[in-house]
């Protein structure tokens, strides 16, 4: 059997390259890793040192996340890959979970596994077993969760939607519906309840910001189309209630999430 090659896509902005080469590549000495480094100020200048024998550098000028892990994407190598942010720490033996995983499901497109916080709490309420997902689980994957066959995303044409993600119109939920596409795309996506990631929490006002939950509107209605997204919506609204009220309220918040439903054409 041929041995898997990991391929980790990281995806930076600006200065934040600097953390990059100081405190992740020292982590990923034994996997193949592009940078995509995206540069929108004009004291922030492109890399010309080689960062390693086993790194790729590109860098692009343009803003957009999606745009980033896209172009992330079109330079990667090996067989499976791994997404990225430049703030993550990774657990031991990170990468042999990983493939470990994917020899042992040799049917599966796509696996998620699962992200902790420095402290040890989960990022995602999804259960404590291996399962298939399918269009309401993958609402609970975070970004760093996933990993996916090269292959079976260039065959099948699939990418992250520019719409969606920090820098772009919709500042949220690009993984989501990436995972969405792969599902619609009858791509095996299953879930592995092994700990690959440290991440930071994110505190509740980056969450229930305004532009956020406007946005949540137009990810559902992307996701899961009219009907089904609307009632999305509504029971969203209804569910996240008491993680919201302090700072937005019932009504403003539906009025949002609703907004940005109904405005997305795409």
């Amino acid at each position: 059997m041929k041995k898997l090659e990991l391929c980790v896509l990281i995806t930076t902005m600006n200065e934040n390259i600097r953390r990059v080469k100081e405190e992740l590549l020292p982590q990923l000495k034994e996997c193949n890793v592009v940078i995509s480094h995206q540069i929108t100020k004009i004291d922030i200048h492109p890399e010309t040192e080689p960062l390693g024998k086993n790194v790729i550098y590109q860098h692009l000028f343009d803003k957009g996340l999606s745009k980033n892990r896209n172009n992330a994407l079109n330079y990667s190598t090996g067989d499976i890959c791994i997404i990225c942010d430049d703030d993550l720490k990774y657990i031991s033996r990170f990468d042999k979970t990983i493939l470990n995983a994917y020899a042992n499901n040799p049917t599966a497109d796509i696996i998620t596994f699962r992200a902790v916080t420095p402290e040890g709490k989960f990022h995602d309420k999804l259960p404590n077993k291996k399962f298939k997902h399918n269009p309401k689980t993958i609402l609970s994957v975070c970004s760093w969760m996933i990993t996916f066959k090269k292959d079976s995303i260039i065959k099948n044409n699939l990418k992250f939607d520019d719409m969606f993600g920090l820098g772009s119109k919709y500042n949220i939920g690009e993984e989501n519906i990436f995972l969405k596409d792969c599902l619609t795309s009858n791509l095996n996506v299953i879930h592995i309840p092994k700990e690959i990631v440290i991440h930071p929490e994110e505190s509740s006002g980056v969450l229930w910001n305004e532009k956020q939950c406007y946005s949540r509107g137009a990810v559902f209605k992307r996701m899961y189309e009219n009907v089904w997204g609307f009632l999305l919506c509504l029971i969203f609204s209804i569910l996240k209630y008491r993680e919201y009220k302090r700072k937005l309220g019932f009504k403003k918040h539906l009025k949002l999430i609703l907004n940005g439903f109904l405005d997305f054409k795409g």
